[in-house]
């Protein structure tokens, strides 16, 4: 039994001397960071030198010439020209084949205009109700237009001959063939 109590405190002893660097507080471990590595650049090819190739003789090209006043046109912004407020509501509009005058259509009256700069060259108030459809033949020595009521008429541009009705009723459309000839 002696023994017991000479061993038991010499285990203590040897289990306190063990616990005691377990139980101390540890030092912060160093993290090191990652070390990263750059890509390698890789070197760029030497150029590999073609052979000479024999040159072929410069042909030169025509010029085109633009006429300065067209590019402005296309470089500029639309401008307005001209306005028109009749004092009914319009229900149509044609330009004439020429390209210089354009029709306008209202209840009872077309209005004639140069297209450059509104000028209103012609009013025909014989319409006998609103004109809802306006064409030229492709010539356009004959507009054709189309009422609301009361059909179809021709009128001879040149104010030569008197309108000619082709049909009364609701249906005022119309149109001119390609050639011209038809309606």
């Amino acid at each position: 039994m002696n023994s017991i109590k000479f061993i038991v405190p010499l285990l203590v002893a040897s289990m306190i001397f063990i616990l005691i660097p377990a139980c101390a507080p540890a030092e912060p471990a160093v993290v090191e960071e990652p070390v990263v590595e750059e890509p390698e650049v890789a070197e760029e090819p030497e150029p590999i030198e073609e052979p000479p190739v024999a040159e072929e003789p410069v042909v030169e090209e025509p010029e085109v010439i633009q006429e300065p006043e067209e590019e402005a046109v296309l470089e500029e912004e639309a401008e307005l020209l001209w306005v028109f407020e009749p004092e009914e509501r319009l229900n149509s509009i044609a330009a004439s084949p020429d390209g210089e005058t354009m029709v306008v259509g209202g209840y009872l009256t077309t209005y004639t205009h140069l297209l450059y700069d509104g000028t209103i060259i012609d009013v025909n108030t014989s319409h006998s109700h609103s004109v809802d459809v306006i064409d030229f033949s492709p010539d356009g020595s004959v507009m054709g237009v189309g009422l609301g009521v009361y059909g179809a008429w021709l009128i001879d541009m040149s104010g030569d001959s008197e309108p000619l009705q082709l049909h009364g009723g609701y249906e005022g459309r119309l149109a001119f063939s390609p050639a011209g000839e038809y309606v």
